[in-house]
Formats: C-alpha cells, sequence, structure tokens
C-alpha cells in the first residue's frame, strides 16, 4: 500500500496501521518512493531495463499479506 488520504479515508485509520504491522518494513511507501522508481525507470539509468517487474512493496509480498 501507499500511505495516503485517500487510503485512511477508504479503509479507516485502525485498519490501515494493523495492515502497515503486517509489512516487514513496518509500513506503507511514500507516495515519494514510489515517484523516485518511476525516475529511475525513465532515467537514462534505467534505459536497460525491459520486461521487469519492480514490487514497491516493503516486503509485503514475501509474507502472504
Amino acid at each position: 500500500g501507499v500511505t495516503s488520504p485517500m487510503a485512511i479515508e477508504k479503509n479507516g485509520i485502525d485498519a490501515v496501521r494493523e495492515r502497515m504491522a503486517r509489512v516487514p518494513l513496518g509500513r506503507w511507501a511514500e507516495p515519494e518512493e514510489i515517484a523516485h522508481a518511476v525516475l529511475y525507470l525513465v532515467s537514462p539509468h534505467g534505459s536497460f531495463i525491459t520486461g521487469q517487474v519492480l514490487s514497491l512493496n516493503g516486503g509485503d509480498t514475501i509474507v502472504g499479506i
């Protein structure tokens, strides 16, 4: 998940905090962290990256959440 007012409004702060606690990093991504990854991919540094999945999830998928 991404920390945002919309996520909190949709799910409620308690549900968001509960889900965050189960992520190995203990938090959701900040929007800026997603933006940094996108900037990397569209920059010259990411020019040789093709057909990959970049999982910006703080380890969420390793624990099967």
